[in-house]
């Protein structure tokens, strides 16, 4: 069997995000952190590949446009020479060796989400060399680690079983009940039909001859209009499928609040793990400092052996607790990457 080719690809869920700006900021710090200074002239932002678009309606709302990774890139059509290619993971690269600042790809961009690096006068795009290299190592890009509200997801779309994929999933689900809304609506719809008939009669005589007989022939025309005032099925029927509806949206709501609980609690036992290696660790060189003191009193007869063995196990006991910190830190470091998705 075949093996699906992998298309490595962003989600970004509008209806999550918070307008942080965590995402952006983490991206330019990752990507262009020679650059932190300086303005993106296309975007009048800061220099990093994610476009702000704001919109006013009853309340402000802002989407954030970064590079699509089209199967069908106009960027990788229009270089002269080449500069923009597909890798093994089905997403759009810029060779800078090949590029000469045409800029050609910007323009063709149909969603202006590449931007001229006033350093190198080159284009720049998502995902830069810093994500790149996090997600050869297995890692996620910067912006969907800085995410506090789990507005972003990035994986394989081709892989059924990724998080990404789920998602995109349940949302096809929700687009399909709200066509089978609209569907059931039309029952509810005037329905119009007709009917024409053409016929040849006689009254009944025992010396009939068929083939010698005055018929009579006759035709009718009939139009029928049906207007449902009542029918207890549809209503039910609508009623169930916006039910489903509710139903998934809450159920989303709630497993996205339950793993931002979790992502919460995992990086606060994060937290307080590191605070505890570094506390142990400090106590750990206080107990050697004790035992070094212990063995110079008791070499110079001031000292007892009972006072060098109690340094000693001191030591021995510090050292373990230390060793279980960073045991603490490690268990709580692979819950919070099992929360995220990560292998």
């Amino acid at each position: 069997m075949e093996k699906t080719k992998k298309q490595l690809a962003h989600l970004f869920d509008a209806t999550q995000c918070i307008n942080c700006g965590a995402c952006s900021i983490a991206c330019a710090q990752t990507n262009y952190p020679d650059l932190m200074n300086e303005v993106n002239p296309a975007w009048n932002t800061i220099c990093c590949n994610i476009r702000q678009i704001k919109i006013e309606r009853e309340r402000p709302m802002q989407l954030l446009v970064q590079c699509q990774q089209c199967s069908d890139a106009p960027c990788v059509k229009t270089c002269p020479f080449g500069a923009n290619y597909y890798d093994e993971d089905g997403l759009v690269r810029n060779d800078p060796k090949r590029c000469i600042g045409c800029n050609y790809c910007i323009a063709s961009c149909p969603y202006d989400a590449r931007w001229s690096n006033p350093k190198t006068g080159l284009p720049s795009k998502c995902l830069g060399e810093g994500c790149l290299e996090l997600v050869k190592s297995g890692a996620a890009p910067a912006c969907v680690t800085a995410c506090p509200a789990g507005a972003r997801l990035f994986g394989d779309v081709n892989d059924p079983e990724s998080a990404i994929s789920r998602k995109i999933a349940r949302s096809r689900t929700v687009k399909l009940l709200e066509k089978n809304v609209k569907s059931l609506k039309t029952n509810f719809m005037p329905t119009l039909s007709m009917s024409f008939s053409y016929q040849y009669q006689s009254l009944y005589n025992p010396n009939i001859n068929f083939f010698n007989y005055n018929w009579s022939n006759s035709s009718s025309l009939m139009f029928n209009i049906s207007i449902p005032l009542y029918k207890a099925s549809n209503f039910t029927k609508v009623k169930s499928a916006r039910i489903q509806m509710r139903q998934l949206d809450w159920n989303r709501i709630d497993t996205e609040r339950q793993l931002n609980m979790q992502i919460v609690s995992c990086r606060n036992n994060m937290s307080a793990s590191t605070e505890q290696v570094v506390s142990n660790k400090e106590n750990v060189m206080q107990a050697k400092k004790a035992v070094v003191i212990a063995e110079k009193r008791y070499d110079v007869g001031k000292g007892t052996v009972l006072e060098l063995n109690s340094s000693q196990v001191s030591l021995t006991q510090a050292q373990l607790t230390y060793n279980q910190s960073i045991y603490d830190y490690l268990v709580a470091k692979a819950d919070l990457d099992q929360v995220l998705g990560k292998e």
